[in-house]
């Protein structure tokens, strides 16, 4: 509990409660198709990921300086920044990689990246001046911070590095997006929508 008023001070939005032991979603999705995709061993840094291009707009500065902090505490990370530069045929092994992809625009309007990376059943942090933040509220597939906060992401980060369980929560929400999200799923739904059935 103590965790969870840190976290409310710090304006960050956990989508599930922390400690929650409790998998929120058991749905077969393309997600779960990568059986090698395991989280970080105990006791090694937490594989953080950012994609798309190194902008001030797509929060990079936020992250970094959050890593800084972390680092200076002794929480150890793994941070791959793509640049931009990374083909789509690259991301896969990308999104194998990382336990966790940090997408913290300041002042994106979506962040369809975020769509992409829940597509693989991984989780998220955003920032709440994306609309991707509403995945993370619906679905418990992320956490939420205050755009610009790096003090709020790195206490996410170090909740994510420290407690694999909570990690393993959080995956298990991303897998549970990738259904409810998959582009065939929402084309019928809105069909449905449109159609007034």
């Amino acid at each position: 509990m103590e965790d969870v008023k840190r976290f409310f001070k710090l304006g960050v939005r956990v989508s599930a409660p922390c400690g929650c032991s409790q998998p929120i979603g058991t749905r077969a999705s393309r997600a779960t198709a990568r059986p090698s995709q395991q989280l970080a061993v105990e006791g090694t840094g937490l594989r953080v990921l950012h994609t798309g291009v190194e902008a001030k707009y797509r929060g990079v500065d936020v992250l970094k300086r959050a890593a800084a902090s972390l680092k200076r505490r002794g929480v150890e990370l793994d941070v791959k920044f793509t640049g931009g530069k990374v083909g789509a045929t690259q991301l896969p092994g990308l999104y194998e990689w990382a336990d966790i992809v940090v997408a913290c625009g300041l002042c994106e309007p979506w962040g369809m990246r975020v769509n992409d990376v829940l597509l693989e059943g991984l989780p998220v942090v955003v920032s709440g001046g994306m609309g991707a933040a509403m995945l993370c509220d619906e679905f418990g597939c992320g956490c939420v911070v205050p755009k610009g906060d790096a003090n709020a992401l790195a206490a996410v980060l170090e909740r994510c590095a420290n407690d694999r369980e909570f990690l393993a929560h959080l995956r298990s929400g991303a897998k549970m997006a990738a259904v409810e999200i998959a582009p065939e799923k929402r084309a019928k739904v809105w069909l449905g929508k449109v159609l007034g059935d």
